[in-house]
C-alpha cells in the first residue's frame, strides 16, 4: 500500500492481507460497544458496575423485553419511522449490525486509487453516525499501515434527530484512533427537505447516507431523486456518491429506478457494483433485485439480546444490503472490455444455434447461493432475469472455494463454460474443464 498524489493505492494482495475482505468476519470494537452501553445506561437511568459488557446484566428485564419487542416488529410496514422511542433500540441494534456496511463501497474505491489520505465527508441522515464510525475503522486500518503518513477525516453529519446527533458526536469521540489519523466533526440537527441547508460552494469527496431514501424514513412527499441531484453540485470532480439502502427486493428495485433515473439524465454515471462489460452505457433500465452479503460476527450487544428472546435474524450469520457508489467524471470501478474476442455475451448464449457447446464469457456477480453453490452473472446485454451458473461437483477445489468467497458487484472471467440447451433452458455449468479468473 503507497500513497501516491494524495490518493491511496493497493499493492498486490493487499485487501486481503490487511482488510480481511474476503476471510474474515468484521467485529465491532469493544470501545464502540462499551460506549453504546454508556447511553444504554444512561437512557434507561441505569448504573454501571464493571464497565465492560457484563454491564447489560444488570438491566432490568421490562426495558430489555421493549427493546426485542421494538426490533423484532420495526421496519415490518413501509411507512416512515417514529424514532421518539426507538434511539437505545437503534443504538443497540442496528449501529453494531450496519457500521461495516460501507466497506465494500470503500474497497470499490481504493481498488482504484480514488480514495485520499485527506477527506471531507458528507454524512446525510447520518443517525448515531453508523456510517461514520465504520469509515473511521476502514481508515484506522489504513493508517496504522501508513504510519509514516498523516490522514484527516473530516465529517459533515446531518440528521432530522437531536438525540442521533448527540449519540453521533459521543461515539465517535470514543473511537480509539492511531497517532497519524485525525478526526473533525461538524453536526447539524436539520430536515433536507430544507434545500438551503447544504450551500452549493461546500465540497465533499464523498457523500454518503445509509437506509436514507426507502420508505421507512420519509413520507410520501419526501423526493429523494432531487435530494440527490441537488447534490451534484456539492461532489468534488473526482468525489463519490455512496447510496447504502436495505437488502429486501421492494427497498432494491424502488432504489434502483431511482439510480437509473439519475444516471439517464445525465446527472451521475454508475462507478459500481452495477457497471457495463462490453460497452459504455448512458442509459440504463434495469431494477432487478440483487443484494450484497456481508459476513459478521454477532456483536456481543446482540448476542446478549438473542440470549434475551431476540428473534430477528437469530440463524442468520450475514447482513444483506445493497449499494451504489455514483460519480460525475464517467469513471468505474472496472475498465470496459473493448476487445471481445472469443467471448460470448449472455444473450449469445441465448441466441446460439447449438444444443451443446463451450463458451468463454465475462460479467459481474449478481448473486449467489452457497447453499446450492451458484451464483447469477450479468453483462448487461439481457438485464432484469437471472442467469445462473451451477458448479459441477467435478469442478476443481480451489475454484469451489473461489465461489464461496465471490460477492454482488466483482466481476468474473470463465473459459470453456459448459452451456446446455433444452426447449426454453439453458443451463450454464462450471466444470473439471472450466477455469475461473477473478477481477478483484
Amino acid at each position: 500500500m503507497i500513497l501516491l498524489d494524495d490518493k491511496i493505492h493497493v499493492e498486490k494482495d493487499d485487501l486481503r492481507r490487511i482488510f480481511y475482505i474476503k476471510d474474515e468476519d468484521k467485529e465491532v470494537p469493544f470501545y464502540i460497544q462499551n460506549a453504546i452501553v454508556d447511553l444504554i445506561f444512561e437512557e434507561g437511568g441505569f448504573k454501571r458496575k464493571y464497565n465492560d459488557l457484563n454491564d447489560l446484566e444488570l438491566i432490568e428485564d421490562k426495558f430489555i423485553k421493549k427493546v426485542i419487542n421494538i426490533i423484532d416488529n420495526l421496519y415490518k410496514v413501509p411507512s416512515k419511522t417514529d424514532y421518539s422511542d426507538k434511539y437505545i433500540t437503534y443504538i443497540w441494534y442496528y449501529l453494531p449490525n450496519n457500521m461495516y456496511k460501507v466497506w465494500q463501497p470503500l474497497v470499490d474505491l481504493l481498488i482504484v486509487g480514488e480514495l485520499k489520505n485527506k477527506i471531507k465527508v458528507l454524512d446525510v441522515g447520518t443517525g448515531p453516525a453508523t456510517l461514520p464510525l465504520g469509515i473511521i475503522e476502514f481508515y484506522k486500518i489504513i493508517a496504522e499501515n501508513l504510519k509514516d503518513k498523516e490522514f484527516v477525516i473530516c465529517f459533515h453529519l446531518i440528521d432530522s434527530q437531536k438525540k442521533f446527533i448527540d449519540y453521533a458526536n459521543y461515539l465517535i469521540s470514543k473511537v480509539l484512533l492511531p497517532k497519524n489519523l485525525k478526526v473533525q466533526v461538524n453536526s447539524l440537527v436539520a430536515n433536507v427537505k430544507d434545500d438551503s441547508i447544504i450551500k452549493k460552494d461546500f465540497k465533499y469527496d464523498i457523500i454518503s447516507m445509509s437506509n436514507f431514501i426507502n420508505h421507512f424514513e420519509h413520507e410520501k412527499d419526501f423526493d429523494a431523486f432531487k435530494l440527490l441531484k441537488n447534490l451534484r453540485d456539492n461532489l468534488n470532480d473526482d468525489g463519490s456518491l455512496i447510496i447504502i439502502e436495505p437488502g429486501s427486493e421492494f427497498e432494491c428495485i424502488s432504489f434502483k429506478k431511482i439510480r437509473n433515473k439519475l444516471v439517464n439524465e445525465g446527472i451521475y454515471n454508475i462507478f459500481s457494483p452495477c457497471i457495463p462489460i462490453w460497452e459504455d452505457r448512458d442509459k440504463i433500465n434495469c431494477a432487478c433485485f440483487s443484494t450484497y452479503i456481508m459476513e459478521v460476527k454477532k456483536p456481543e450487544l446482540i448476542e446478549f439480546l438473542l440470549s434475551k428472546g431476540l428473534k430477528k435474524f437469530k440463524n442468520r450469520e450475514h447482513v444483506a444490503y445493497n449499494y451504489t457508489v455514483l460519480r460525475k467524471d464517467g469513471l468505474y470501478k472496472y475498465r470496459i472490455e473493448r476487445n471481445k474476442q472469443s467471448f460470448f455475451t449472455i444473450k449469445e448464449i441465448f441466441e446460439h444455434q447449438e444444443k451443446e457447446f463451450r463458451a468463454n464469457i465475462k460479467g459481474i456477480v449478481k448473486k449467489k447461493s452457497n447453499k446450492n453453490l451458484s451464483f447469477c452473472i450479468c453483462d448487461g446485454t439481457m438485464p432484469n432475469k437471472d442467469y445462473w451458473i451451477k458448479i459441477d461437483e467435478s469442478a476443481l477445489n480451489d475454484t469451489k472455494e473461489a465461489i464461496k468467497k465471490l460477492n454482488m458487484g466483482e466481476k468474473i472471467s470463465i473459459k470453456k463454460l459448459k452451456v446446455i440447451k433444452k426447449k426454453n433452458n439453458v443451463n450454464m455449468i462450471l466444470d473439471i474443464n472450466s477455469k475461473l479468473q477473478l477481477f478483484y
